[in-house]
């Protein structure tokens, strides 16, 4: 019996430790959240620039625990907030982007980058006009000029989606006559023209803003898109071989994109050249099935009317 008595306390002891130890796993200190994310941080450059690390989903789903857990024991710093924001943005979770980044205005003293990330989360989910305030108020509080740039750009883009050109067109000149030499702020200028049916004046706007491209300051800018918005504006515009100029331009650069396959299938369409119609109409059947099926069948009552 006190065999059998030893061997029960052994085993109530032995469970209680193992249970001690899972939840010692599962809690972390101050201290070590602390210590976990700064190692983490100094072994990978994520930190410095999250969509870096845009394709390594593993890595990017190690630093959101990392900051999770440092932002239960550091409520009130705002930058783990925000980096969670974008993490879940970049993993196609806005909707977990917009909790945390309101959970952050609320936790800590609202900064430019818990507005922005707030705006940012809300247009992933296709709800521009709640973006809005969060942008205004971004505005107002950032102090830093990358920041500012960057808040002034995804405002002007919003009030174009909303179809509020005039304020779009009044922050966006505010911030050329500020930055002539930038070459995004010509772009979106250009994109309102566009949205606008105003085609001269966005062709300008496109040409300035290629003009200031050609700089290794701005090697983020995409000409790929600036091409092709050029291209699309000459055919509206009627003017097909320019049109094809700036499409072939954008070709060049992305082989694959099938908007620019199809625009040019369209333009050589209206030019006449059956030759090149056929060619990258062939090409959108094999990469985009449903923009092929869209002008299909305009492309075969002209060849059937030759």
């Amino acid at each position: 019996m006190q065999t059998h008595s030893v061997y029960l306390c052994i085993i109530i002891l032995l469970i209680a430790g193992c249970s001690t130890n899972r939840h010692t796993e599962t809690l972390s200190t101050p201290d070590a959240a602390y210590e976990n994310l700064a190692q983490f941080n100094k072994t990978n450059p994520i930190s410095l620039n999250i969509h870096t690390a845009a394709s390594d989903r593993a890595l990017l789903r190690r630093y959101l625990t990392l900051l999770s857990d440092y932002s239960k024991h550091y409520p009130n710093e705002s930058d783990s907030y925000v980096k969670c924001a974008q993490i879940y943005l970049i993993l196609g979770q806005p909707e977990d982007a917009l909790h945390i980044a309101k959970r952050g205005l609320k936790k800590c003293n609202p900064t430019a980058s818990l507005f922005l990330i707030t705006a940012q989360s809300y247009c992933a989910l296709d709800r521009d006009k709640k973006a809005v305030r969060p942008l205004q108020n971004a505005y107002k509080l950032s102090t830093h000029s990358a920041e500012k740039e960057e808040i002034t750009f995804e405002l002007a883009r919003v009030y174009l989606r909303l179809e509020k050109f005039n304020q779009a067109h009044r922050i966006i000149t505010e911030y050329i006559d500020c930055n002539p030499q930038v070459p995004e702020g010509y772009k979106i200028r250009g994109e309102l023209y566009q949205a606008e049916k105003l085609y001269p004046p966005a062709l300008t706007a496109y040409d300035e803003a290629l003009k200031n491209a050609n700089t290794a300051a701005y090697p983020l800018f995409d000409i790929t898109d600036t091409y092709i918005r050029l291209g699309t504006v000459y055919a509206h515009s009627e003017n097909y071989p320019k049109s094809i100029i700036y499409l072939e331009k954008a070709l060049a650069l992305d082989p694959n994109n099938p908007l620019i396959h199809n625009n040019l299938c369209t333009a050589y369409f209206f030019s006449g050249n059956r030759e090149k119609t056929l060619e990258h109409y062939y090409i959108l059947q094999n990469i985009d099935q449903s923009r092929a099926n869209s002008i299909k069948e305009l492309i075969y009552r002209w060849l059937y009317s030759q």
